[in-house]
């Protein structure tokens, strides 16, 4: 029974560089479908493209002529049917001998710790599946001694030119055929897929989500890849099985100049699903299947114009009757992602807003701290300012202080000086020799009584012993004794115009008449063997006021005032 729902194609273009340089396609595509539909074969081959290659574009035809034929008595094998059904497994690029490792990791390459994993994988993957992998490794070495038989004998019936020789140069004649494989197979039972070298399988399930159903080999990247011309390519094909009845919706195989084209592997997925769309929307439109996979060829062109200017080449299997529910969920996610997408820039702006945000913060609190330092600074220059202001008007008074303490200082030392003047003057007023001075005698003076008293002249010295000795008369008119001590009489101080008073006021009366000498009773003076001193009283408070001059001429002053009253009351006779 027919399955026509089934759909199946393959399509290769040269590429746009090849198109400049004069080169051929070297890339090769073809489909297979048996009688009823019920198998479906699709093969990809990239031949390399370097200028060694020189007939990479045969090899790479031969190759994909030479698999399809395995394959298709392969898959229909009563022998391959019992041995993958119920079945699936995946089986990674198994290593080609010894690796030559740094013993410390740290010293070895991300590659080379890529190439471990791998090999651990593979050791993981392989023990569970010894009947298949034996399997596939004979289909793998029956396909490269063809395809080895085949070259040779393509190089027999074209011989090299000089050009190709040239270019190949010493290496074999492989080299010059070199090529990529990619096959897909599909059955009512299981499907099956291998892959030798770069390009990209990737197969979509009922939801339409991508993945590749066979492992990549990591000895694959960049430029380098594997190829169906190396001295031993066995252990580079890895495969994939599944008998449990999971098929995919879809299976695209791609050259490099695909994947190459679109750079990243979503956008590759996002290609793949847009052609299921394409193919899905012109079969609800009854267009032929062929017409879109002629338009889907003129898209190669130009992709090949606009992106990796490689040869293209795409085949693929896919089930109608999924495109429905895939594309759906396709055209959901696209919402999804366009609104994801205007979420995304949502958040991008708010962020540059909240950025903005923060930046203006950052610059108002910038401003902020400005003018605060501006303001302490202004404050500071206030605050300096006033204590400059008034340290100088400090220092002014303490300059006006100083003066004014030294203007006193001249004013009590002038004071001091001047009494202590009028102490001198006072102690030199006191005679030194024994002569005594002599005597005014005031006339018509009066006692304190209003009775007339007469002066009597003091005789000098010199004087004869007839001479009467002076007297000096007290209150009471009694004659004081004369002075008998010794034959020389000793000086004594004669007031002539006052008369000492006592510190009440009252003239002093002389109570002892043998007395040789006025006894001044004021406070400030004694007199102890006719001598005048000072009483320490009056000096030694001064001392400690720290006046003494003043103390003195207080005193002077005292004496002189004492003396006046005393004058006026009494009369003395000498």
């Amino acid at each position: 029974m027919t399955n026509h729902n089934i759909k199946v194609f393959a399509v290769s273009r040269l590429g746009a560089s090849h198109i400049k340089s004069g080169k051929p396609c070297q890339d090769y595509s073809l489909k297979w479908e048996n009688d009823n539909g019920q198998c479906q074969i699709v093969i990809v081959a990239d031949g390399h493209g370097g200028s060694t290659y020189v007939r990479s574009d045969t090899g790479s035809r031969l190759l994909s002529e030479i698999t399809l034929a395995n394959l298709q008595s392969f898959v229909t094998s009563p022998y391959t049917i019992s041995l993958l059904s119920g079945k699936k497994g995946k089986v990674t690029a198994r290593p080609d001998g010894p690796r030559r490792m740094p013993l410390r990791p740290e010293d070895r390459s991300e590659q080379q710790i890529e190439l471990l994993k791998q090999d651990r994988e593979f050791a993981q993957q392989v023990s569970a599946l010894t009947d298949v992998d034996n399997a596939m490794q004979q289909l793998f070495r029956v396909i490269h001694g063809q395809w080895t038989e085949s070259i040779i004998k393509d190089s027999e019936l074209r011989p090299f030119t000089s050009e190709e020789k040239a270019a190949l140069g010493n290496n074999r004649i492989a080299k010059a055929y070199g090529s990529t494989l990619m096959a897909f197979v599909r059955t009512p039972i299981y499907w099956l897929a291998f892959h030798l070298g770069d390009g990209k399988m990737v197969a979509a399930d009922n939801y339409g989500l991508w993945s590749e159903p066979v492992p990549w080999d990591c000895n694959c990247f960049l430029n380098i890849t594997t190829s169906i011309c190396q001295s031993n390519p066995l252990p580079s094909f890895r495969y994939a099985f599944d008998g449990t009845g999971n098929f995919p919706a879809a299976v695209f195989l791609g050259s490099d100049g695909i994947d190459d084209s679109w750079c990243t592997t979503q956008n590759l997925h996002n290609f793949y699903t847009s052609l299921l769309e394409i193919f899905h929307s012109d079969e609800e439109e009854h267009k032929d299947f062929n017409n879109t996979v002629e338009e889907l060829a003129q898209y190669l062109s130009a992709l090949s114009e606009k992106g990796s200017r490689d040869d293209m080449s795409v085949a693929g299997i896919i089930d109608m009757s999924k495109l429905s529910l895939i594309c759906q969920l396709a055209e959901l996610r696209k919402r999804s992602n366009a609104l994801k997408a205007e979420r995304d820039k949502l958040n991008h702006e708010v962020k540059e807003m909240e950025s903005s945000i923060e930046e203006q913060k950052k610059e108002k609190r910038q401003e902020i701290d400005q003018a605060f330092i501006l303001f302490k600074r202004e404050k500071e220059k206030e605050y300096d300012d006033f204590v400059s202001q008034k340290t100088a008007e400090l220092e002014a008074k303490r300059k006006d202080v100083a003066m004014r303490n030294a203007e006193k200082k001249k004013e009590f030392d002038s004071i001091r000086l001047k009494a202590e003047a009028l102490k001198h003057s006072a102690a030199m007023s006191v005679p030194t020799d024994s002569t005594p001075a002599p005597v005014t005698v005031n006339d018509n003076n009066t006692n304190a009584n209003g009775e007339s008293q007469h002066d009597t002249m003091q005789p000098t010295p010199d004087s004869t012993a007839d001479t009467p000795t002076p007297t000096n008369t007290g209150d009471n008119g009694n004659a004081p004794n004369p002075i008998a001590d010794n034959d020389t009489p000793k000086p004594t101080q004669t007031t002539t115009e006052s008369t000492v008073t006592a510190t009440n006021g009252e003239v002093p009366t002389h109570t002892d008449p043998s007395a040789s000498n006025v006894t001044d009773t004021h406070a400030c003076h004694e007199t102890h063997d006719g001598n005048m001193t000072d009483t320490p009283d009056a000096h030694e408070q001064g001392e400690k006021n720290g006046d003494a001059g003043v103390a003195d001429a207080k005193c002077e002053a005292d004496n002189t005032k004492t003396e006046n009253a005393k004058a006026e009351n009494e009369e003395e006779t000498f």
